[in-house]
């Protein structure tokens, strides 16, 4: 079966990024005329020699503090007000830009090598006991016991290995107090989440900022308490 004609047609500037480059090879970037203005959201992910454009640009800034972020983002707005329209064009069709969902922070492992051999001896050692025990745990979960590491479906291998090196690199990962962590975090989102179902904040600069009053709605009485509320008003009308 084949794909629709819409699923294959390409983005708009891959399209554009064609039509410029035949027009490069014949006349000098910056002697063509009309080139349109470069997307604003590819600006962030354009590449040169593999790095960012924007961190090349700006990278050396710092950005410990607000003001140091807003002063990083209009040196930013500055540099890319400055270029000629040709010059990211140029850029996005000479170098490959990185199109995945994730960046690589490292170079790719060879096929069979170790897992955890950048580790150190005693990290390597709790990562490879940590991913022998999530290797039977999926085991267990398929009803499969005593299946070799070898037999594992190669999908789980990357994902497992991850897990077992970010939790012996980091131990607090698996402490109680990162449980407890947690259940704060999904406890205070659950009560935002609440207030905001009722229209109402105790706070009254998120009550300004919502557009609240500061009269806090009466809560809805439960199936209990109103029949609880129905059987006094009985009992004192039958006492009438």
């Amino acid at each position: 079966m084949g794909m629709k004609p819409e699923c294959r047609t390409l983005p708009w500037e891959q399209l554009y990024a064609r039509k410029l480059r035949a027009q490069f090879r014949k006349t000098p970037p910056e002697l063509v005329k009309d080139i349109s203005m470069f997307p604003p959201a590819l600006w962030d992910k354009l590449r040169f020699k593999g790095a960012r454009v924007k961190d090349l640009a700006v990278g050396h800034l710092p950005t410990d503090s607000r003001l140091a972020r807003r002063a990083r983002e209009w040196e930013w707005g500055v540099y890319k007000y400055s270029r000629p329209n040709w010059f990211p064009w140029y850029i996005y069709i000479t170098e490959r830009q990185y199109s995945g969902l994730f960046q690589r922070t490292r170079q790719r492992r060879p096929t069979g090598s170790p897992l955890f051999d950048d580790l150190s001896p005693d990290v390597r050692a709790e990562a490879e006991r940590l991913f022998e025990q999530l290797i039977e745990r999926w085991a267990r979960r398929d009803g499969v016991e005593g299946v070799s590491t070898i037999a594992q479906s190669d999908w789980r291998k990357p994902i497992l290995a991850g897990a077992a090196r970010r939790l012996a690199r980091d131990p607090f990962n698996r402490s109680p107090e990162w449980g407890r962590q947690m259940r704060r975090i999904k406890g205070g989102k659950h009560v935002q989440r609440r207030y905001r179902e009722q229209g109402w904040h105790p706070l009254a600069s998120v009550r300004k900022a919502w557009g609240l009053t500061s009269d806090r709605p009466q809560p809805a009485l439960s199936l209990r308490a109103r029949l609880q509320a129905m059987t006094e008003r009985r009992h004192k009308h039958f006492q009438k």
